[in-house]
């Protein structure tokens, strides 16, 4: 009997810190034997599972209830009826070289290891409970996926009815480490049975984008159900729980698969030195490359070695069952908790900065993502699925929130998804363009043509021309009307030299002018156009709010008591007017919440607020994208010439990664030899580092600059980059100080992670170091712009090798010659693939395994052009046809479909 080479196992493996307790991956023809041979009636003498049952609405459409038979089952899972007589979807037998029959796909249902733990050194009746505590949990996620389930019809497959789905569901306890492990396959076949009857296809992307949604609700269905069944106490963490009182040495005993794929990814360098996981298809291809026959004991002597082993770490599950007498609350209770987590996490406010709420991160959000959040949030409360499903209905159909429509585009495809926002969101957004409306129409700091046509012919005499599109930027920002000024510039365009000839401008003619930006570093890069006061937004805001609490409290004072408190109420120095021009770099990555306040703060003093960035580079992290709004709206200069990349073919493969045109632009890296597809990641990496290398980077990092997508990644390139340095004797042997687990040489190249005012360093700055003291735990380091700082250990230790840096970090960054892509990944979108191929002014070369490239490129096409634009509720509503219907009619319009 062979296993299934996908979708048969669920481990426990965490990237980013969370734990994925559903999978859902595709199945291919012949592996139904798999669930079939293994499902035994007497799997408890004589081992195997037991039978699977049939679940589904569309089951049932077909005859087919409870137990399994194995006949119809393989009828069914090739697309036939029952009886094997009648074709059910079109594609139904069918298996050629180019294409065949999509049987359907497998959801994973995995059970807390601490819960499979408790089912496994239990009695006979407590064993019962856990399981059909399962059972349930799983059904009501199922139904979930199903309430949502359609088919294509019509021409191209446009149009989506709703349809029924037929699912096997098989109950597993074993991993293949023969490891206690609670899980259910459920095997959702592919035959959707409409409400008259019909069978077609299933549209498959409903469930992939429903997934984490429906993990969630088996996660509180099945805690409501073990604590209203055993009256045990659970712990939430983060996104799942476990059972209180189960050791964390236990959950590691019964872990021997998940160690057997973390040490394959550890030696492939895939594992971060916290034990995180790097990439989830990396752990899926050591789990089928470490996979082993699963023997199947009875369960049994499966019982009898797990008790073993529970008794060995002197654990007894009867001492955490019946501990309370009522866990759950009350029913009202438990609907007013549903109705307040709900409000708390749809209510924002941008004077704080509380990230619970979903629209901290963005301007609305999906059913599904309030779903999931409200699910998380009340996992150990007592409050189960259909709870939360019904409490999420009726908060949609409130008055509070209004239904928006925003286009998407998936496999090329344009389409229509629902999203919603509520009142006080727009009412924020419209308050932030009606000040933007009033700021425009002011007439105040116009600098003089003169003015600005002396520094032009300045610069020109310093042979530092502007171009064109610079020319007319810097007249756009000085001498246009208005005290709210937008710039757009391309990667390259040269921002920063333009910003310091409208700096000289508006000096001369007798403004202060202040730079900022999200980063501080950023905002110090300013500092090279000539900005003599720059810091970023947060410092901004908060020197401003210092500033009006100590004037506030120096006006309350009498004159006496003024001299007394003086020297205590020493108010910041900075003080905006009419005169003041802050000019906001980077402006794509501010949010709603930084630029509400800079508006806010800019018209009570009058001041000017120029905004410069590229909407198509790295997006806010915060809810709303306002640049790109605001530009539409008022209007905008662009600086398009691209003066950073040397070669023609490199400027015009970064602007076809800036319009999403990966393919164009990957056809001409590959024809250069400059994309390198490796058989894994690991030898990607390997790869990329070798010609690092031999390009130069180990002699002169600072010109070679390695681009990762995730820290993690950033973390094992820096050490090879490192040990590579090493190996040529560019640095010592000996003598090195230690932060943070790392090691540091004298000539390693260095990143600082955390703003420092003691020591003058940004997050995100760069330096070599230059000396280390061992007796004081002093390191001295170059800065790249020049500065030399030395800096305690003991008291500062936020630094990290940067030989590797995150795309994030690389925002911003003009490398002097090559850059080193190691691409790929989940986090591979339009946005960062500008921004990664755009560095460097020679080549630039990307790195990528198998896996991520897909068939011909395919995979990393579609990552490479996928938009991820961050956008205000408002620009929604001027697209949605529906606006102010209720959620209630479009859930009617949904089911008549």
């Amino acid at each position: 009997m062979k296993s299934p080479s996908s979708g048969a196992e669920k481990i426990y493996l965490s990237t980013k810190g969370k734990t994925e307790m559903l999978s859902i991956g595709g199945l291919s023809g012949g592996k139904e034997l798999y669930y079939l041979e293994l499902a035994q009636e007497d799997y408890y003498i004589n081992g195997g599972e037991p039978p699977g049952k049939w679940l589904g609405k569309g089951a049932e459409k077909l005859g087919l209830f409870g137990q399994i038979n194995k006949e119809e089952f393989r009828h069914c899972f090739n697309g036939f009826s029952p009886d094997g007589t009648t074709k059910l979807i079109e594609s139904a037998g069918i298996k050629t070289e180019k294409w065949s029959h999509r049987p359907g796909w497998d959801a994973t249902f995995s059970a807390p290891k601490s819960v499979s733990i408790l089912l496994a050194s239990s009695s006979q009746d407590v064993q019962q409970e856990i399981r059909q505590a399962h059972l349930e949990a799983v059904k009501k996620a199922l139904a979930f996926l199903e309430e949502h389930a359609v088919v294509a019809r019509g021409k191209g497959g446009q149009t989506y009815e709703a349809a029924h789905l037929v699912i096997g569901a098989f109950e597993h306890l074993t991993s293949r480490a023969q490891d206690c492990q609670l899980h259910t396959h459920a095997l959702i076949l592919n035959i959707g049975v409409t409400k008259d009857g019909k069978t077609r296809a299933l549209e498959s992307k409903i469930f992939f984008q429903l997934k984490m949604a429906a993990g969630a609700l088996y996660r509180a269905e099945l805690a409501q159900q073990l604590q209203n069944r055993l009256g045990i106490e659970l712990v939430k963490k983060r996104t799942w729980f476990e059972v209180k009182g189960v050791p964390d040495t236990l959950i590691e005993a019964f872990s021997t698969r998940r160690k057997e794929i973390l040490e394959a990814l550890k030696q492939r360098g895939l594992l971060s030195e916290n034990g995180q996981v790097l990439s989830a298809k990396a752990a899926a291809t050591a789990a089928v490359e470490t996979r082993q026959k699963k023997s199947h004991l009875p369960r049994k002597e499966l019982y009898k070695i797990w008790q073993t082993v529970c008794d060995e770490h002197g654990f007894k599950s009867y001492k955490l069952l019946y501990r309370f007498e009522k866990v759950l609350k009350a029913e009202t209770e438990r609907d007013n908790l549903v109705t307040s987590t709900i409000k708390n996490l749809t209510t924002w406010n941008p004077e704080d900065r509380d990230h619970k709420s979903l629209l901290s991160k963005n301007s609305f959000f999906s059913e599904q993502a309030l779903i999931r959040a409200v699910a998380e949030e009340l996992q150990t409360t007592g409050v189960g699925a259909e709870r939360i499903i019904n409490g999420v209905k009726d908060f949609l159909s409130s008055e509070r929130v209004v239904r928006l429509e925003r286009n998407v585009f998936r496999q090329k495809k344009p389409e229509k998804e629902v999203v919603y926002t509520t009142k006080e969101m727009l009412s924020i957004e419209k308050n932030m363009l009606a000040a933007v409306d009033l700021m425009q129409h002011n007439n105040a700091h116009q600098v003089k043509e003169s003015t600005v046509t002396k520094v032009v012919r300045k610069l020109e005499v310093d042979g530092k021309q502007l171009s064109h599109d610079q020319e007319v930027a810097l007249r756009h920002m000085t001498e246009r009307s208005g005290s709210i000024q937008i710039i757009a510039g391309r990667a390259g365009a040269g921002k920063s030299f333009t910003l310091g000839a409208a700096r000289s401008a508006w000096e001369q003619e007798g403004y202060q002018v202040i730079g900022t930006a999200v980063a501080a570093k950023a905002a110090n890069g300013l500092q090279d156009s000539g900005f003599k006061s720059t810091m970023s937004i947060e410092k901004l805001l908060y020197e401003i709010d210092k500033s009006k609490t100590a004037r506030q409290i120096k006006n309350t004072l009498t004159k006496p008591f003024k001299k007394i408190v003086k020297p205590l109420v020493k108010h910041s120095p900075l003080k905006l007017n009419e005169r003041t021009v802050i000019v906001v770099d980077e402006a794509g990555m501010v949010g709603t919440r930084q630029m509400i306040r800079l508006i806010e703060e800019a018209q009570r003093s009058r001041a000017k607020l120029v905004l410069v960035g590229d909407w198509d580079q790295l997006q806010p992290i915060e809810s709303g994208g306002p640049f790109r709004y605001f530009a539409q709206r008022l209007g905008f200069a662009e600086l398009t010439t691209n003066f950073r990349q040397k070669e023609e073919w490199a400027k015009k493969a970064v602007l076809h990664f800036s319009k999403g045109q990966a393919k164009q632009a990957l056809v001409e890296y590959k024809k250069r030899g400059l994309l390198t597809v490796a058989q894994s990641r690991n030898k990607a990496m390997q790869k990329l580092i070798a010609d690092w290398e031999q390009q130069g980077g180990a002699k002169k990092p600072k010109e070679h600059l390695i681009i990762a997508g995730t820290n993690q990644e950033a973390t094992s390139l820096n050490r090879e980059a490192q040990r590579s340095r090493l190996q040529a004797s560019y640095l010592p042997l000996k003598g090195y100080l230690k932060a943070n687990s790392e090691k540091f040489y004298v000539g390693d190249r260095i990143m600082f992670t955390k703003n420092s005012r003691e020591y003058g360093v940004e997050n995100g700055t760069l330096g070599i170091v230059k000396k280390l003291n061992p007796f004081t735990h002093e390191l001295t380091a170059k800065l790249d712009n020049g500065k030399v700082v030395t800096l305690n250990l003991k008291r500062y230790n936020a630094i990290k090798l940067g030989y590797a840096i995150t795309t994030h970090k690389g925002q911003g960054i003009t490398v002097k010659k090559n850059a080193y892509v190691l691409a790929g990944g989940a986090m591979q979108n339009l946005h960062m693939t500008y921004v990664q191929a755009s560095r460097a002014k020679e080549k630039t070369r990307f790195y990528l395994d198998k896996a991520s490239a897909g068939p011909e490129l395919r995979q990393l096409e579609k990552q490479m052009q996928q938009e991820q634009n961050k956008e205000l509720a408002l620009s929604l509503t001027q697209k949605t046809h529906h606006q102010g219907a209720s959620y209630q009619k479009e859930q009617q319009r949904s089911h008549q479909r």
